[in-house]
């Protein structure tokens, strides 16, 4: 079966549904023999294709990756590049949407002396950001991943890699390192329930001292998944249920329609995380283990940042070895809903373009 590979995602393709239309061309001007020769070049093209019928899990993946949906920090934009006159405005704070930090602490730097992942840019220990809430609002299920490398010495307090909070610590989703450890927890709180997942045992011992933390909340798991899961370097660590009754009462998940502020290395009590953050990725949906091990094999190469939001990496054996770009946006065409003893299964038909 045809397949191509979204962001490092294999996605598999129904027979014969893939079609070309090159929107961009040139030439070239060579000769073979003294005979002068034009050689015509795709710079462009669209690709038009339909999946094989894919599982909901799937389906939302593929859907929220052709719409580009979520925010993405590379931190490997130029730091003496100032997007404004405050000191926290520089270029290598924004997302990949142009989503800019509304605070920062003055330990603010731009580590580019140590190897991360995709990149030589990370933050440095110790700094910490404060974005608004709109990256988020409307989600339903939300998965956070980011590479960590700890600072030297012991972690002796509570040191939070990521926090989404309302004002009254009322609904929260919060990653962090455990104190006198670690260990990484995973703390989610909403219907004045707090469900603490932890401590997921991990030592900072990963690619280049970096590992790769991933956080996943779905609140309609399919069978072999769970509502709340640590994932570390593309393996789950540990997970938790929690009852639908539950759910459906609004506890121990957060009503994200309610968060009011989004921090990377810290959160509102300032319990600042003291080592590196590079490659923060967060989606409003829950990643599959499929996609997971495909962000940790981006990661894994150092060739490239783990996701182009809101354009998307593309590979597979429906793409022509002579592509000029990997990077693409698409959009879908249109939804097809197939019958399954397991349950309706979904086609999508999209278009990608260069």
């Amino acid at each position: 079966m045809a397949f191509i590979k979204l962001n490092n995602f294999t996605v598999p393709l129904m027979a014969n549904s893939v079609t070309y239309n090159f929107v961009e061309t040139s030439s070239r001007e060579t000769a073979f023999d003294g005979t002068p020769l034009t050689c015509r070049l795709n710079n462009k093209r669209e690709i038009s294709m339909t999946t094989a019928p894919l599982s909901e899990t799937d389906a939302k993946i593929v859907e929220n990756i052709i719409l580009g949906e979520g925010q993405y920090w590379s931190f490997d934009e130029d730091s003496t590049i100032s997007a404004g006159t405050a000191y926290h405005h520089k270029a290598f704070l924004y997302s990949s949407k142009g989503y800019g930090a509304t605070s920062a602490n003055s330990a603010i730097l731009q580590d580019t002396t140590n190897t991360s992942p995709g990149s030589s840019g990370a933050l440095n220990a110790s700094t910490t950001l404060t974005y608004p809430s709109t990256a988020f609002l409307g989600a339903n299920d939300l998965t956070v991943n980011l590479w960590a490398s700890k600072a030297d010495g012991n972690v002796t307090t509570a040191e939070y890699l990521f926090a989404l909070e309302d004002s009254g610590a009322n609904n929260l989703y919060t990653i962090f390192v455990r104190g006198s450890s670690e260990n990484i927890d995973f703390v989610t709180k909403g219907g004045g329930y707090t469900s603490t997942l932890g401590p997921s045992a991990h030592d900072f011992t990963g690619i280049d001292n970096f590992n790769m933390i991933t956080c996943v909340l779905r609140k309609n798991p399919a069978a072999g998944e769970y509502n709340k899961e640590v994932w570390i370097d593309g393996v789950r660590i540990s997970y938790a249920s929690i009852s639908a009754a539950s759910i459906l009462l609004g506890r121990y998940v957060p009503d994200f329609s309610l968060i009011t502020e989004m921090s990377i290395g810290t959160n509102a009590a300032t319990k600042n995380f003291s080592g590196r953050i590079d490659d923060v990725l967060v989606v409003p949906y829950a990643a599959s283990s499929d996609l997971i091990s495909a962000w940790y094999g981006l990661g894994d190469t150092h060739s490239k940042d783990m996701c182009p939001l809101p354009k998307f990496y593309v590979d597979g054996d429906i793409i022509p070895d002579d592509i000029v770009s990997s990077e693409f946006e698409g959009s879908i065409e249109d939804i097809t809903f197939v019958k399954s003893g397991d349950g309706p299964l979904r086609q999508i038909s999209f278009t990608i373009y260069e």
